[in-house]
């Protein structure tokens, strides 16, 4: 019997690999391969279709040393502007193509520009800072674009279980590295090994997860709408050990941890500021705004399931915060949140069904950046 089973899976995996199927997923496990450094980092000579359920179908692509870009030499490239941009799964380009991408309009935008880029779904400011080090700067850059997004302040402390390195405060106030190199996988190195090389295992995941999230679609058409005064359960708490936040928390007036993490946030950006400096890199820091911040009834939502009144939440709070700590850096910065508010239909700029940018957010930043570089470089 065992035969047989052992029969049936490599003759399916063969049927698969002839058929050229299995190249389909909704997990971005499959995208990323574990990294001693950073934690993850995304799959060389990747090629697949990336999809979420009523959202978008796209397919990733990426380069020899697993960027979601072309192929770029090391070393400095005469004549040619040079621009790294680090962020989470916003720069990635989580739910657009490849010529959609944040990096990628940036590039057309401005004539004789390659960017390069090095952000990855999930990343932390700690994160890109490690990516920084161990590879922006060997493209020798004239500028590293840092897109940041309100949930890296509580993922510089979530080691994701040992999966990757985290920030921490040392006994005189100032941030370190702990966790590096990374001191266990990610993920399971057999799940890894699978996804990454059994298209078999691809296929039965994405049929599986298919009809989970068409039963889910088919039971939230059948559910009861909660009235807006019926208990839901509270934020999680915020704890100076745990330091944990809610998009609520930053929105809400600071308690201590949320001054800590904002702290934690401050050193970590001047690390990258001095690297940059180092290394002859201009950086530019630019906020990345929350639907919630552009979009009132979103933001009304917000607070309906928070429980939280309206007027206690302050959408401009982190991005006005992240402006002051630029300034006392020296450091130049982009907050894209009246430019995104001033768009005709600001939900077009953001995905169906998730908070990501669309094609077109993704466009409008691209542009305001390329024009920011234009005239810091006057």
């Amino acid at each position: 019997m065992t035969l047989g089973i052992g029969l049936a899976l490599v003759g399916g995996e063969v049927l698969l690999r002839i058929a050229g199927t299995g190249s389909a997923t909704f997990s971005r496990g499959v995208l990323h391969v574990q990294d001693s450094e950073a934690g993850w980092r995304g799959v060389p000579d990747c090629d697949t279709y990336y999809e979420q359920s009523g959202s978008f179908r796209v397919r990733v692509r990426c380069n020899s040393r697993g960027l979601r870009d072309d192929e770029h030499a090391l070393g400095k490239v005469e004549g040619v502007r040079r621009i790294v941009c680090i962020g989470d799964s916003t720069t990635w380009g989580y739910g657009v193509e490849n010529e959609e991408m944040f990096s990628s309009v940036l590039e057309q935008a401005l004539p004789g520009t390659e960017t390069i880029n090095l952000g990855a779904n999930g990343y932390s400011t700690v994160q890109e800072l490690v990516r920084l080090e161990t590879e922006g700067v060997l493209y020798h850059p004239d500028w590293t674009v840092l897109l940041f997004c309100w949930n890296d302040l509580e993922d510089n402390f979530d080691d994701k279980h040992g999966g990757r390195p985290v920030a921490s405060f040392a006994q005189d106030g100032s941030v370190e590295i702990t966790n590096r190199p990374v001191r266990k996988p990610w993920k399971s190195p057999l799940t890894q090994w699978l996804r990454h090389n059994s298209k078999l295992y691809v296929f039965l995941e994405y049929e599986i997860k298919s009809i989970v999230e068409e039963h889910a679609s088919s039971q939230d058409e059948d559910a009861p709408i909660l009235a807006a005064e019926e208990p839901l359960p509270d934020d999680p708490p915020v704890s100076a050990t745990s330091l944990h936040a809610s998009l609520v928390d930053i929105y809400r007036p600071p308690t201590p941890s949320i001054d800590r993490l904002w702290e934690a946030e401050t050193r970590l950006l001047e690390k990258i500021r001095d690297l940059s400096q180092k290394n002859g890199t201009r950086l530019l820091v630019s906020y990345v705004p929350e639907k919630a911040a552009i979009h009132r009834p979103t933001l009304e939502e917000l607070a309906r399931l928070s429980r939280t009144a309206l007027d206690a939440l302050d959408p401009d709070r982190p991005c006005r915060r992240l402006g002051e700590i630029c300034a006392a850096l020296d450091v130049p910065y982009l907050d894209m949140t009246q430019i995104f508010r001033a768009h005709p239909d600001p939900v077009e700029l953001y995905l169906i069904e998730n908070m990501h940018w669309s094609a077109r957010g993704h466009s409008l930043a691209a542009h305001a950046a390329a024009e920011t570089i234009r005239a810091l470089e006057q």
